[in-house]
């Protein structure tokens, strides 16, 4: 299997445009996006055009998504809102959060981690891709180069639950691929010109790598 992911769209047209260049060229077999697609004002459109790329799309919410977007993901074909739930497809389970820490600036929607995350614990297997937006404490989470700011709790939770992989995004300037104890950890970040990156599973094995730029 080849997953697309990707997170920060902020709802810009060239990075949809963009994002449709990838699915063209790389077939994948479904999209991730992992938080922040878009503001209130372009939420409708960002997903119509999600929605147009004619494969199965799994999101969670980040930091500037509003409550609209569980309903807009409702009525949508092929949009999968993976906040709390378990999806499949072709033999791998996806499992996601939505949300992200709280934040020195305004944030719609934000967890009190050990309340949030415990429950999602019992979803989470050795073969699971977890979806959230922010990465974990100290693994692409680094602010200028320099401060890491990612979620204890979800550091946690992967080095006990040791999911496949762990897609987010949220810090912008720290896309890239890592590893947090067993578990791949993929920062698909489209916030500083990145196309996100591809996930591929083959026989158990997951691996990744970043997009460039052609």
């Amino acid at each position: 299997m080849r997953i697309y992911a990707v997170a920060d769209i902020h709802g810009r047209q060239d990075r949809l445009a963009a994002m449709a260049q990838v699915v063209a060229v790389e077939n994948p077999s479904l999209l991730v996006v992992a938080g922040d697609l878009a503001g209130r004002r372009r939420l409708a459109a960002t997903l119509s055009a999600l929605d147009r790329l004619g494969l199965p799309v799994l999101i969670v919410a980040g930091n500037g998504d509003g409550a609209g977007l569980a309903g807009a993901c409702q009525a949508a074909a092929r949009l999968v809102l993976l906040h709390d739930r378990e999806w499949a497809l072709e033999g791998v389970t996806f499992a996601g959060i939505g949300g992200t820490l709280a934040l020195p600036f305004g944030s719609r929607v934000a967890w009190r981690e050990a309340a949030r995350l415990a429950p999602l614990a019992a979803r989470l297997r050795p073969e699971t891709i977890l979806v959230a937006h922010p990465p974990p404490r100290g693994v692409q989470d680094r602010v200028a180069g320099r401060f890491p700011c990612g979620s204890r709790g979800l550091r946690d939770l992967v080095v006990t639950c040791r999911p496949a992989v762990l897609i987010c995004g949220h810090v912008h300037e720290d896309a890239g691929i890592g590893r947090l104890g067993n578990s791949l950890v993929v920062n698909a970040s489209m916030g500083r010109g990145g196309l996100g990156a591809v996930v591929t599973v083959a026989d158990g094995i997951a691996s990744a790598n970043m997009v460039q730029r052609r």
